[in-house]
């Protein structure tokens, strides 16, 4: 019986947080230990009255949201099993003392699932940097594309209501084309507006043409995925619909997702960069993302190192 000393559960637990608080503090309430019940209504199923639903004695470790108090995103860190989900379950890396914690964490990844509300298991691989020069973690990332997923949901139906006057007066062919237009603009602020893998970017490039005096630094850049396990490979012109499924099934299974962005024709030749994480979340656009972040970075090292400004 008595005070704790920390909130925090583990150290690990606590840089966790500060990390979060560094990137998104200036924004976003960042609550630690936030009830599952006051994050969620309960499900009208239940007995009412019955407090010993698991819904009831756990929390999350983080969650976002906005100065008005509305929840954005939640996420555990799992430092004990150094675990992470995948798929809507909890993938456990590390065995642990306790018997229940995958189904702790199974339990709120569907509670999460059935509420739609963006909920994420990671553990310190994580949290670490993806550069020093870049400061920011893959946390950043999924809680950067799901804000700016988030906002985008929201400006959606007022898009067309907008253009309207321009739409009516177009054929069918060219609503269409005009359409996808928006839609690719819409999502190319929200994630300049929210992600701040997109923002550091966006950095990164201003100081490459500062450095170099241009901004086209290369001819053109590309980008490759791959997976561990490997997924079966796909060919769209000759492999069916029951081999695409396939490849689908593997990727979303896999336990490590890649991507190897590369830089042509640069001032210093051609720039690749390797980034692979955990399948936590990370879809293409996310992996594409970190890895021409980190690609720019190098190239920004190479030009400064040529320029005598390291």
């Amino acid at each position: 019986m008595g005070v704790k000393q920390s909130i925090f559960s583990s150290n690990g637990e606590k840089r966790g947080f500060r990390s979060i608080e560094h990137t998104w503090a200036e924004s976003y309430r960042v609550v630690p230990q936030f009830p599952m019940s006051a994050l969620f209504t309960p499900d009208p199923s239940w007995k009412k009255g019955d407090t010993s639903n698991l819904f009831f004695k756990t929390s999350f470790d983080y969650v976002l949201a906005t100065d008005e108090g509305r929840p954005l995103i939640a996420i555990d860190f799992d430092g004990m099993g150094e675990g992470f989900d995948r798929l809507g379950k909890y993938v456990q890396v590390e065995a642990t003392a306790d018997r229940n914690r995958r189904a702790k964490f199974d339990f709120k990844l569907s509670y999460a699932q059935r509420n739609e509300f963006p909920y994420h298991i990671v553990a310190s691989e994580e949290f670490k940097l993806l550069g020093e020069d870049v400061g920011l973690t893959l946390v950043d990332s999924l809680i950067g594309a799901t804000i700016a997923r988030l906002s985008f949901n929201e400006r959606l139906p007022s898009l067309t209501v907008e253009h309207a006057d321009i739409l009516d007066n177009l054929r069918p062919s060219q609503q269409s084309e005009y359409i996808q237009d928006l839609l690719t603009t819409l999502e190319v602020e929200c994630e300049s507006e929210h992600n701040p893998i997109v923002q550091k970017t966006a950095t990164v490039l201003q100081q490459i043409a500062e450095t170099t005096g241009s901004f086209l630094s290369c001819s053109g850049w590309s980008c490759s995925y791959f997976e561990t396990p490997e997924a079966p490979h796909y060919d769209i012109l000759s492999d069916g619909v029951e081999q695409l499924w396939r490849r689908s099934e593997a990727l979303e299974r896999a336990d490590w997702r890649g991507c190897v962005v590369t830089l042509r024709d640069t001032p210093v030749g051609e720039v690749s960069e390797v980034v692979q994480v955990r399948n936590v979340g990370c879809g293409e656009i996310i992996l594409s993302d970190v890895a021409e972040l980190m690609a720019w970075s190098k190239l920004l090292r190479l030009l400064r190192r040529r320029h005598g400004q390291d």
